[in-house]
């Protein structure tokens, strides 16, 4: 998925119920380690083993440019259970970028087409 730098993007992961569960994220394009200001995952009141660990707690948000690609690795403390995730922050849903194919004629499928070509290419 991709979200704006602006938004507050939740990772969610599936991992044994009742853990201590904590993240490391690292951006693909450099292989760099974002710093958090928080690692901690918390599990679901509503759902057992599900996990979860929101981007608010990014120390350094500010070096996230345009399209980053983000992954994520959830792990138990002093276990061996993993669960990755891969997300990206930025690019065209922050650079005010508008594509209006309204009344273009198109159909849904054409649509989709364009637009991920239109993604491939940011």
């Amino acid at each position: 998925m991709r979200y704006s730098k602006n938004e507050h993007v939740v990772v969610v992961g599936v991992l044994p119920a009742n853990s201590v569960v904590k993240i490391k994220i690292i951006n693909v394009a450099n292989d760099a380690l974002l710093s958090l200001t928080d690692d901690n995952c918390v599990e679901s009141t509503h759902i057992e083993g599900v996990y979860l660990w929101s981007t608010v707690n990014i120390a350094n948000s500010e070096d996230i440019t345009t399209y980053t690609n983000l992954v994520a690795q959830m792990y138990v403390v002093g276990g061996d259970a993993k669960h990755y995730a891969k997300f990206v922050i930025g690019g065209y849903v922050d650079d005010d970028i508008v594509v209006d194919l309204a009344g273009s004629g198109f159909d849904s499928t054409e649509i989709l087409d364009i637009l991920n070509i239109i993604n491939a290419r940011m």
